[in-house]
């Protein structure tokens, strides 16, 4: 399970409330199991999926020839799902290469075999906003990103937050006709995504002519603005809210509020990890669940106390994490009532925020318990402990027995949701990571020269059976540059522990959108209108992952997180 806002507004928006409230069937799934932790279910249940969703058990055995709609002249074709493959018992010469035109592909691009249209992601993204529009109008059903507060992410009675309705708002009153005609037959308007862009930033910006400032005033308080000198502008909070809503649309043609194909994939890189730590079949497996539930009832109360920071779970704790959302009403509650506020899972998180935030988890994790967060002895886990120990009495022998008794790879950084920004202008950032990566360095540095410092090597290493000895022993801290990720048979290296493994494996033509890439740029997919991101030249600190799959900066939205929009100050 992730962003679980974004699921809870899907349910509510496509009347599937009692798929909310039910959540995982665990009592189900726990009669399928083998001794072995193997799931099987009978034939009559395979058939009976196949009966209703008319696919097939595995999705491996379903046709490569997908269906889709066009979105112009609604006639229905089929269309391969990849271009990139080739059959079995293929001969020749050809390479397909691994950038297509498939649905499933980077380059979508085939042509409407009725209206002769020209079928791409973009014309599909803006068909979906269309839809949406129509169905704002017809059916009183809002537009994606418009019912959940963009602050605690818990639904307002409307009458007493005015500003969470002016992206409803705004799209009847000031975008409905622009919509409707792009698709109208002759016209002379490109269907793209940026046409909206430019349509809201026209509106929105309090910098633009008399009359749109006008307009504005009118749609956002429903009074009309005639004879008011001074240009009327938005409240953060509609401009965010704003932002939110088109976050649902820019690089996302699906009906849900995120991309599935790039969602999937980050997913993938968290279920590798568990699949090769294989807690399922420890013979201490109760335990480390044991362990790993009281760490994330503390990762909840360290976000209660520091609702402004990133909190950055470890990889246990993001599986009890994960766990806890698939029975997504219950999580609601729990992070209610711990935290006030109903704690999102992004999926998206710019690596270097997370190594740094992960660093300050580290810190205050040892500091409130006295306790060590990440048991993991790579050379970055270690450099952070190393880093964050305020005197070396806290590191006896004893202390580093028991971390080591522990798997370290089960509890290293969770890095499934780590992206990297295709363009970094913020110079505060950049100053940010500088000085991070410096303090990590300098860490590692002396944490290297303890090792060496004869009796003191005990506190860096252990024997073979765990235990720590001075003698007989080998050095615990990973060496550096040996971080990896495996992909299609080969290893790949990676820059950190923390960093996106889809940005080491992937390029951005294989895919709609890139699964391990976020925009920062004024006018580029996920970079805002002028008038709705806080300022006029763009996002500032919250520019990251604002509109990938929610947003860093719209208010404890990422782990906790509430950076906010700075717009085009360059402030971090």
């Amino acid at each position: 399970m992730l962003n679980p806002r974004t699921f809870l507004e899907d349910c509510l928006r496509w009347g599937y409330g009692h798929l909310w409230h039910s959540g995982m069937p665990w009592t189900e799934i726990n009669a399928v199991l083998t001794p072995g932790f193997e799931y099987e279910v009978t034939q009559e249940c395979k058939d009976g999926w196949t009966h209703r969703t008319g696919l097939a058990w595995s999705n491996r055995d379903d046709p490569d020839i997908k269906p889709l709609r066009c979105p112009v002249c609604f006639d229905w074709d089929t269309y391969p799902w990849t271009t990139c493959g080739l059959l079995k018992d293929y001969k020749g010469s050809r390479k397909p290469g691994l950038v297509g035109s498939g649905i499933g592909d980077g380059q979508l691009k085939s042509e409407c075999g009725r209206c002769g249209v020209t079928i791409d992601e973009d014309l599909l993204r803006v068909a979906k906003f269309r839809d949406d529009v129509e169905n704002l109008v017809t059916h009183d059903w809002p537009m994606a990103g418009t019912i959940l507060d963009i602050r605690d992410g818990l639904v307002r009675k409307q009458q007493k937050d005015p500003d969470q309705l002016f992206p409803n708002r705004l799209v009847r009153r000031g975008l409905l006709v622009d919509v409707t005609n792009i698709f109208q037959p002759g016209s002379k308007v490109k269907a793209s995504m940026s046409v909206i862009r430019d349509r809201i930033e026209k509106i929105t910006s309090h910098t633009s002519r008399r009359h749109s400032s006008d307009l504005l005033k009118k749609i956002d308080k429903n009074i009309d603005g005639v004879g008011t000198l001074a240009p009327h502008r938005l409240s953060k909070q509609a401009r965010m809210q704003t932002r939110c809503m088109m976050s649902k649309y820019w690089e996302n043609s699906s009906i849900f509020g995120l991309d599935l194909r790039g969602a999937v994939m980050r997913q993938g890189v968290f279920t590798e990890k568990m699949y090769k730590i294989d807690w399922l079949h420890s013979p201490t497996a109760r335990f480390t669940m044991e362990k790993l539930v009281v760490k994330y009832e503390r990762f909840f109360d360290i976000a209660a106390k520091f609702p402004d920071e990133f909190v950055t779970p470890t990889l246990d704790v993001d599986l009890a994490w994960h766990t806890h959302q698939l029975s997504p009403s219950r999580y609601f509650d729990y992070s209610v009532v711990k935290t006030k506020i109903f704690i999102d899972h992004n999926d998206k998180v710019d690596e270097e925020k997370l190594a740094e935030s992960f660093d300050w988890m580290v810190k205050t994790y040892q500091q409130k318990y006295g306790e060590v967060y990440s048991e993991c002895f790579c050379w970055f886990c270690e450099s952070l402990r190393f880093k964050h120990i305020s005197s070396m009495k806290k590191l006896t022998p004893e202390w580093r027995v028991a971390v080591q008794e522990g798997n370290g790879e089960s509890v290293h950084i969770s890095t499934h949701p780590a992206v990297q920004a295709e363009d970094e202008h913020n110079p505060g950032r950049r100053t940010r990571r500088l000085v991070f990566h410096n303090d990590v360095d300098d860490a590692y540095s002396k944490a290297l020269k303890k090792t060496s410092q004869g009796p003191k090597k005990a506190l860096f290493s252990r024997t073979k059976s765990g235990s720590s000895s001075s003698s007989s022993s080998t050095t615990i801290m990973g060496p550096r540059g040996e971080d990896h990720c495996d992909h299609w048979g080969k290893s790949i290296a990676l820059p950190g522990p923390w960093a996106s493994e889809p940005v080491a494996t992937l390029t951005p033509q294989m895919y709609p959108s890139h699964p391990g890439l976020i925009h920062t740029a004024p006018g580029q997919p996920g970079a805002c209108a002028a008038g709705t991101c806080g300022g006029s030249a763009g996002c500032g600190s919250g520019a990251l992952a604002l509109c990938g799959a929610g947003c860093s900066g719209m208010g404890r939205n990422i782990f906790g997180g509430s950076a906010g929009c700075a717009g085009g100050s360059g402030s971090g």
